[in-house]
């Protein structure tokens, strides 16, 4: 996936080979490209017509989901830390965002659960959903590639 690979997925996947890479990047690094996604998305929301019955929750909707994906690599990089900040420590501790035991679930082999990377609150749903190994059948279908496989991480 040329366009989106080389951005968005190889720093997910360099990172479960080597989960303190995460820790080397700054923060326009780690949060950079989702706020370039968001771009877009803000700007279609402020072409919403609010006139329209359905135009003021399209566009709440569309600020608010941008409102939380802004700070998720944020929460994911505070996750790896060992010493966060001290009002992230509370937020993690009081499970308001995810905490790095609660994350260490994911990295743990054989890499199969615990993929929400902000709260972790969807993580047990997810989980008994079956949605990541349904995703990952997907995939192998569309694909024939298996995920984790062994490939360079270059």
């Amino acid at each position: 996936m040329p366009l989106i690979g080389r951005r968005f997925l190889r720093p997910f996947r360099v990172h479960h080979v080597n989960p303190d890479d995460f820790l080397r990047r700054d923060f326009v690094d780690c949060n950079g490209d989702v706020a370039l996604v968001t771009i877009p998305l803000l700007l279609l929301a402020l072409r919403v017509p609010l006139a329209e019955p359905w135009g003021p929750a399209a566009a709440f909707f569309m600020a608010s989901f941008c409102a939380a994906a802004l700070p998720t690599n944020q929460l994911h990089q505070w996750a790896h830390q060992a010493v966060p900040p001290a009002p992230v420590a509370w937020l993690q501790d009081h499970g308001l965002v995810l905490s790095r035991e609660a994350h260490r679930r994911h990295h743990a082999r054989p890499h199969t659960a615990n993929y929400c990377i902000a709260t972790g609150w969807c993580n047990r749903p997810l989980t008994v959903l079956g949605l990541f190994p349904a995703l990952e059948r997907l995939v192998v279908r569309l694909t024939g590639r298996r995920p984790r496989g062994e490939r360079d991480m270059r």
